[in-house]
């Protein structure tokens, strides 16, 4: 019996010795566990912030990011959080691309029960753990081609094509945003285009399509709308050209400018800042490399005939409005009037609150559009292929989580 409570204690210190270890392991389960949703968190936090970085790669990158981290919990500011935003990943498949926005977020986080253990094993470093998360997203060139963004334009139709009009766009999208029920209008004519999507309904009568429109989508936001307007350089000159031979115009500021007769003018390259009427009537060509137009919210821009003028016009392959040939300002809701010709235009044309007015005889440009809304009339076909510079980069790009 002796012999029997002798081993009493052992078995005591065994138990003990046992609880503690098998509490170590809850400790560290339930530590774990914290740690495992604080990875989560990260991780959603930096998912839309490398997304949301992606969206604006031709902007201010950098504060989408952090903006939206913080809108998801993780806000840099915070004691313990860092949040850094790369344009062009430090690693991975597209390391120093600046078409992609990396992410990476860490955060330092106190344990729980395994802090308890800290203090016993004289600090051993398990009071605190150090999570961290990574998402890459790409600005990837928009499938779509023509936005119409107003959802209540005039007469309700977001796209109006009446009298045989026809838009052509077989490599691209088109997004119409106009709520009404005929806000696709197409009257005799027919649309081509690789998807077809409107928020309202489609009326007309005798239009055809390829593919059959799908109504119902939900609106899009503006894909352009991180632009700033360029600043009034000043000293505005307004001109009229009726012939002769002018030399090249430089990039300024310009209260008016009435092209007509039979003149050929040139742009230089750089921004036009223009505060009034810009009508061209001329049966010369009109060219530019390198240029944008933009108009301010008293500017407008006329293309008439018949006869037509031929216009061509490139936008900038880099700069802050790179890619962007017309910029109407988006508190001018004047109408936009681009007339048919056998020129060659590139680039975006942003109008975001007004309408595109299409006339003349049938023309094919390497555009994209964001318009309020578009029309055309009359015998016209519409060919566009989606704008694309040399390097094959767009400011109509669509966020997409790579990594």
């Amino acid at each position: 019996m002796k012999r029997l409570r002798d081993e009493q204690g052992q078995v005591i210190a065994l138990t003990v010795l046992c609880m503690a270890v098998l509490l170590g392991f809850v400790a560290f389960a339930v530590d774990m566990g914290i740690m495992l949703l604080e990875k989560r968190e990260l991780q959603t936090a930096v998912d839309a912030a490398a997304i949301a970085g992606a969206a604006e790669v031709y902007g201010d990158w950098q504060t989408a990011a952090q903006t939206d981290a913080k809108q998801n919990g993780v806000d840099h500011n915070s004691p313990g959080t860092t949040v850094a935003v790369h344009d062009g990943p430090s690693s991975g498949p597209q390391v120093g691309n600046k078409n992609y926005v990396e992410v990476i977020a860490t955060r330092s986080t106190n344990t729980f029960f395994m802090n308890v253990f800290e203090e016993l094993a004289n600090h051993t470093g398990l009071g605190s753990m150090t999570v961290s998360a990574r998402a890459v997203a790409g600005a990837l060139p928009s499938p779509y081609c023509i936005y119409t963004l107003s959802s209540s334009p005039p007469g309700g139709m977001g796209i109006s094509l009446a009298n045989d009009a026809s838009i052509s766009a077989s490599n691209c999208g088109i997004l119409d945003n106009a709520t009404g029920s005929q806000a696709l209008f197409v009257q005799g004519g027919n649309v081509t285009a690789r998807t077809i999507g409107v928020v309202g309904g489609e009326g007309g009568g005798g239009g055809t399509y390829a593919p059959a429109p799908t109504t119902g989508i939900n609106p899009v936001g503006d894909p352009l709308s991180f632009l700033t307007p360029p600043s009034n350089p000043g000293g505005c000159i307004n001109l009229g050209l009726f012939g002769g031979s002018p030399p090249p115009f430089p990039p300024g500021c310009y209260s008016g400018l009435t092209i007509g007769g039979n003149v050929n003018v040139a742009f230089l390259p750089g921004t036009y800042y223009i505060t009034g009427p810009v009508n061209i009537t001329t049966t010369g060509t009109v060219s530019g490399s390198g240029v944008t137009f933009y108009f301010s919210p008293t500017g407008s821009f006329m293309q008439g005939g018949p006869p037509y003028s031929t216009l061509n016009l490139s936008a900038p392959t880099s700069g802050p409005y790179s890619g962007i040939l017309f910029y109407q300002d988006p508190s001018n809701t004047g109408t936009m009037t681009l007339a048919g010709n056998s020129g060659t235009m590139s680039g975006v044309l942003y109008l975001p609150a007004a309408q595109l007015n299409l006339v003349g005889p049938s023309s094919s440009f390497n555009i994209s559009v964001v318009a309020g809304s578009l029309s055309a009339t009359g015998n016209y076909v519409f060919t566009l292929t989606p704008y694309l510079s040399p390097s094959g980069t767009t400011p109509l790009v669509v966020p997409v989580l790579t990594e």
